[in-house]
């Protein structure tokens, strides 16, 4: 029995990753990343559960405010620099090492710089926020103390960039794995210690463990390809910056100052801070669902980058298929079934963030989007037109600042999640219209319309389906929805020319 079982799990496989394929390599770095991932992030919701109870509501939000200040001032320390270290490494590891060298120097020196300076002036400002920006004088030491994270956070964005470049994602995923034990372990002891303060002082010294980890696995990527970095010759690959890495930070720059004005908006209404406690405590199980999808995704940039450059259209569009049916698969119908069943985000909080069902529901409505849209996101900077991705992300940031001023004094956390969730759809769409109109050789057979209508009309289904049933039968009516993803994919996977029962042994 257990050996008809294995043949069947191993003749499965092979049908759908033959060994050598484009999709046998996806699958082997995005195995390797979603392994630590997986139970980093699992520790990870632990974790904030355990901090958000111990913090209370309004000490969660206050926490949330530390990090999406650190966030958005982290935006302008990163310069973009860790996606064009995926994309040149990856482009150059094996036909110009050497230029792989200088553009890593390069990156790093950028980095140190670009970190070093942001970081003295949040630190310097950090009074003047605190008291008539976020309205919480009593958090200026805090955020002073986040300058650490903010400069760590620079230099590790390339350290991860470089390493999903060489394909490295074993090596990610051993670094995302300690970080997450070593996260899990500081951060209850640092509030249990030392309550707010503590727990931002966790994060730094976890930051310092994650750079040291990820230095060591670069060294060993360096020997591997034969890269040496050098930072004498960085003035060669200044084109680098200005014709990528300044329009990737450009197209990054909106998104974060626009989600953190927002988050301003609502601390400063009545209960704001519980409000974005409330909102922070979902966005920890919602991030955890799709950081684990998008390390998942992490190996499409550096394949994709590889193809286009090799001009290679069919490798190209089959990689996106395939990508896209497991980003839509995989998340889609999890999705789809906390939806109907939103009252198990919010259980492990506690009572003070029970009532908050609606802000889970359409929060995780944003979860269904990502899964249809994460594989996209990699078609811009593969081609290297990151001046569309800048103006993308500059009306992403434009639009959901409009509806945020408009929704949140009336629905205040709900009003900031429908905001999130509108603004996503529409300039998704919109990506998407941009890619078909100019390179539809790459969308060929790709049912994104189809799926996102679908989806629309199974997530409508599983809200209404909590607020008319109990939830074991609303959480049966999302399994359903879920269903019918898997289904419609299947089907999909089937026109590609994957047939999955030629290879069950049911005879066995």
């Amino acid at each position: 029995m257990l050996g008809s079982f294995w043949t069947l799990v191993t003749n499965v496989w092979t049908a759908l990753l033959p060994p050598g394929s484009l999709y046998a390599r996806f699958a082997r770095g995005a195995f390797w990343s979603l392994v630590g991932t997986a139970i980093a992030q699992g520790l990870s919701i632990v974790s904030s559960v355990v901090v958000a109870r111990m913090l209370g509501k309004v000490g969660y939000g206050e926490l949330g405010m530390i990090n999406s200040t650190v966030g958005m001032f982290g935006v302008f320390a990163g310069l973009g620099l860790g996606l064009t270290a995926t994309k040149y490494v990856a482009e150059f590891r094996s036909k110009d090492p050497d230029r792989a060298g200088r553009i890593l120097g390069l990156s790093e020196l950028a980095a140190v710089v670009s970190g070093g300076t942001v970081s003295l002036i949040l630190f310097a400002l950090a009074p003047i926020l605190a008291e008539h920006t976020l309205n919480a004088p009593h958090l200026v030491n805090e955020l002073r103390l986040g300058c650490g994270l903010l400069f760590l956070n620079a230099l590790v964005g390339v350290q991860t960039g470089a390493l999903a470049g060489f394909e490295a994602f074993g090596a990610i995923a051993r670094v995302n794995l300690w970080r997450g034990l070593f996260n899990f372990l500081m951060i209850i002891v640092g509030v249990q210690l030392f309550g707010l303060m503590g727990a931002v002082a966790a994060t730094v010294i976890v930051g310092i463990l994650g750079w040291w980890l990820n230095q060591r696995a670069l060294r060993k990527e360096y020997s591997k390809w034969g890269v040496i970095v050098t930072i004498g010759e960085w003035h060669s690959e200044l084109s680098v910056l200005w014709g990528f890495a300044l329009p990737a930070f450009l197209s990054s720059l909106p998104v974060g100052p626009a989600m953190w004005l927002a988050n301003t908006l609502l601390v400063t209404q009545p209960g704001g801070y519980g409000e974005l406690g409330a909102y922070n405590a979902v966005m920890q199980v919602k991030r955890a669902l799709e950081f684990v999808l998008l390390t998942f995704m992490n190996p499409l940039l550096p394949m994709l980058s590889e193809q286009y450059g090799k001009a290679d259209n069919e490798a190209y569009s089959k990689s996106l298929f395939f990508a896209f049916c497991i980003s839509t698969g995989l998340l889609g119908p999890l999705a789809l079934f906390l939806i109907a069943a939103p009252d198990l985000v919010l259980l492990p909080y506690g009572q003070d963030f029970a009532k908050h069902r609606v802000l889970a529901q359409w929060l995780l409505i944003h979860t269904l989007l990502v899964a249809l849209f994460a594989p996209l996101g990699s078609v811009v900077p593969s081609m290297g037109r990151m001046w569309f991705g800048f103006a993308y992300n500059l009306s992403w940031g434009l639009l959901f600042l409009s509806l945020s001023y408009f929704l949140i004094p009336l629905y205040l956390a709900n009003g900031m999640a429908v905001a999130f969730v509108l603004t996503h759809a529409i300039t998704s769409l919109l990506s998407f219209g941009y890619i078909y109109v100019f390179e539809r050789r790459f969308l060929v057979g790709f049912p994104l319309m189809k799926v996102t209508i679908g989806l629309f009309v199974l997530s409508a289904l599983s809200m209404v389906a909590r607020g008319f049933l109990p939830i074991i039968w609303a959480g049966i009516v999302g399994t359903m929805c879920g269903s019918e993803v898997v289904v419609f994919l299947m089907v999909s996977l089937r026109r590609h020319g994957v047939r999955i029962e030629r290879y069950i042994p049911w005879r066995v």
